[in-house]
């Protein structure tokens, strides 16, 4: 199964914060789960970070490298999950969650979030 994970599920999981419960770390532990990163999600741990917005236990660079090293997958920003945000009702208007949500329904992903502004996207599986 295919995992698109939020940025703060990313940042929670690696941390090993207990925000991350049971459930979304067993789903992670079977045999064919692929975890995956959205470039989005890169993008706006960068731009919180450079406003001070977000304290990373690293440097952005380091801390990608490592989610490389540890199996994460990157997912690039495609022109079909851009245009694909047109398409999705308005429930929110916050970019960064719109295209992980495009992204997630194009690539038939389960988006990984503890954020409950998801729940109205039905054509979205979500797990937490």
């Amino acid at each position: 199964m295919k995992f698109l994970l939020d940025t703060h599920t990313v940042l929670w999981f690696l941390a090993g914060d207990n925000r991350v419960g049971a459930k979304v770390r067993d789903a992670f532990k079977q045999p064919r789960a692929e975890l995956y990163i959205s470039t989005a999600s890169v993008w706006e741990m960068a731009i919180k970070a450079s406003k001070g917005k977000l304290e990373l236990p690293k440097p952005l660079g380091s801390f990608i490298q490592d989610c490389w090293e540890g199996g994460f997958l990157p997912l690039p920003v495609e022109w079909r999950h851009a245009v694909e945000v047109q398409e999705l009702p308005r429930h929110h208007g916050d970019p960064f969650d719109r295209l992980l949500l495009a992204q997630a329904k194009w690539e038939g992903m389960t988006l990984v979030s503890a954020d409950s502004v998801f729940k109205p996207y039905k054509e979205v599986r979500l797990l937490w």
